[in-house]
């Protein structure tokens, strides 16, 4: 379940099966507790949704103390999604998730709505320098680079964040976008999410199986077992559920089922259909 759109993880405890998810990745944190954006939020489209959060979190010390210990009993792994504004500032939530043991951490170098000229995983040097600083301190604890479709070049991220020692890369983040209140004569900027995102989702994650051998994770416009296997086909390892989940939580059991049907139709194995679209072309072959 992606983060941002699944709270952070414990919410629907109790409420759904939790046993078919492989992990669930909780909303950012950061450093210090943020109010995040001014209302309105969230307008829905014709086909996903806008979001202008800003990265709304209670801080590492009350994630720590008020929602990890709720995470550890859901029965599937914890991935905790984390920004920073500086080097120094990934480097502490690292250390002190490191620490605590957790699953993973996704670091996420690609939000929009923070108001701010650039993003992290906009330039690949800092992008570089950010999953340095957060390896460096995670100790064992996986570091997966959560990276923007809004450049004009994703592959230089991806590779950017490889040399760094990036464990994981998460693509895609939110597509930058506009809404209109006509009534109002105001506008709503933020990142777009749903359906429509897919498309280039699955260009991001199929350039980049090309040009990185760390694994993907292919998230966005995700809505059906059908979705999640174009994904995994194009090169994703995993895929992970954002939007569609607000309507239908148990989506993942849907997802499973769906695959393993397609696989035993097939006759093939989880590991065969990774990057299975690669083969035969100038790409690398697809591996487990």
């Amino acid at each position: 379940m992606a983060s941002g759109t699944f709270g952070y993880g414990a919410e629907l405890a109790g409420k759904i099966d939790y046993s078919p998810i492989g992990a669930v990745v909780t909303k950012t944190v950061t450093k210090q507790p943020r109010k995040g954006n001014p209302q309105p939020r969230l307008l829905e489209t014709s086909c996903g949704l806008i979001n202008s959060i800003g990265l709304h979190n209670p801080g590492i010390e009350r994630f720590l103390t008020e929602y990890l210990p709720l995470l550890r009993g859901l029965g599937c792994a914890v991935i905790v999604s984390v920004a920073g504004d500086t080097e120094e500032e990934v480097s502490y939530l690292a250390d002190r998730l490191g620490r605590q043991r957790v699953d993973g951490i996704e670091l996420n170098l690609s939000c929009p709505n923070l108001g701010k000229s650039r993003m992290p995983a906009e330039e690949p040097e800092t992008a570089f320098r950010f999953v340095r600083a957060a390896k460096s301190a995670a100790g064992a604890t996986p570091v997966f680079a959560k990276l923007s479709p809004n450049v004009t070049d994703i592959c230089a991220a991806a590779v950017a964040c490889e040399k760094a020692g990036a464990d994981g890369l998460v693509l895609i983040n939110t597509v930058k976008a506009l809404a209109v209140d006509i009534d109002a004569r105001r506008v709503l900027r933020g990142g777009y999410s749903g359906p429509g995102i897919k498309p280039v989702g699955l260009r991001a994650v199929y350039e980049a199986f090309r040009a990185v051998s760390t694994p993907i994770i292919g998230c966005g416009g995700i809505a059906s077992g059908q979705d999640a296997l174009e994904y995994l086909l194009c090169g994703a390892r995993c895929v992970a559920v954002g939007s569609a989940g607000f309507a239908h939580p148990g989506l993942a059991r849907e997802i499973v089922a769906v695959i393993r049907q397609y696989l035993r139709r097939h006759r093939l194995r989880l590991r065969d259909i990774v990057g299975l679209l690669h083969e035969g072309t100038a790409g690398r072959p697809a591996r487990g």
